[in-house]
C-alpha cells in the first residue's frame, strides 16, 4: 500500500488536503458479487459553474474563520487547491473495481466498503470505496479527518454530479463542493442537451 504526495499542514492538519495521487488497492480484497454502476463509467468534462467555485470558496472561509490568521491562509490555499476539480475524469467501474484517472493520475479501488489502510511516512490512514444508491462513494479518514467524495451519474447518463465533503476537528464546518461533468462521447464531444444545474445544498 502507497500514498504519495500529501503535504502536511500547519497544526497537522492532514486529511484535509484530498485522496492520495497515486493509490493502488488489490483487487483481490474484493469479495461476494461485484458491484455495478454502468452509468458511471466513461470520459466526463468539466463544466464550467461560477455558482459552484463560489460556493467551494464560502465553504472554505467559513470552515477556517476560527483557525489562527497565519495558518488560516495557508489553509485556505491548499484547501482551495485540493478542492478544485479535475477538469476531465476518465471513470472505468468492471470486476467490482473503480478505476478513476485525472490529472495524470491514477486511482483504483474496490467497491467493497472495507477500509484499505495507507499510509504516508509516520502518517497512517485508511481509502474505502462502495456504490450506494446509484453512486459511488469514496471515504478516506486520517488522523485529524474525513473526506468523503460522490460520483452522481445522472438517470440519462449525460451528467455526472461530483461531490466532496470534508470535516476536521480543527475546522469549524464541514467543507463542501460540488461540480458537474457532461459526458464525452467516443468522437470527443460533450453530450448534447446536457448543463450543469445550479448549486444543490
Amino acid at each position: 500500500m502507497r500514498w504519495f504526495d500529501t503535504r502536511r499542514l500547519p497544526c497537522r492538519l492532514l486529511l484535509l488536503v484530498a485522496l492520495p495521487s497515486t493509490l493502488w488497492l488489490s483487487a483481490a480484497a474484493v469479495g461476494g458479487e461485484p458491484p455495478t454502476l454502468p452509468a458511471l463509467s466513461g470520459h466526463w468534462k468539466k463544466s464550467v459553474s461560477p455558482q459552484q467555485d463560489a460556493r467551494r470558496t464560502k465553504s472554505i472561509e467559513d470552515a477556517t474563520a476560527d483557525l489562527n490568521f497565519i495558518v488560516r491562509g495557508i489553509a485556505q490555499g491548499r484547501l482551495e487547491k485540493r478542492s478544485t476539480a479535475s477538469d476531465e475524469l476518465h471513470i472505468q467501474v468492471a470486476r467490482g473495481q473503480l478505476s478513476i484517472r485525472a490529472k495524470g493520475k491514477h486511482w483504483e479501488l474496490p467497491l467493497n466498503g472495507k477500509p484499505q489502510r495507507v499510509a504516508n511516512g509516520d502518517e497512517e490512514g485508511t481509502v474505502g470505496a462502495t456504490v450506494d444508491r446509484g453512486k459511488a462513494v469514496i471515504i478516506a479518514n486520517g488522523e485529524n479527518g474525513r473526506r468523503t467524495t460522490t460520483f452522481t451519474p445522472s438517470d440519462d447518463g449525460k451528467t455526472l454530479l461530483w461531490t466532496v465533503t470534508i470535516v476536521s476537528e480543527r475546522l469549524s464546518k464541514p467543507i463542501e463542493a460540488s461540480v458537474t461533468y457532461r459526458r464525452v462521447n467516443p468522437a470527443g464531444d460533450a453530450a448534447p442537451n446536457s448543463t450543469a444545474p445550479g448549486p444543490s445544498k
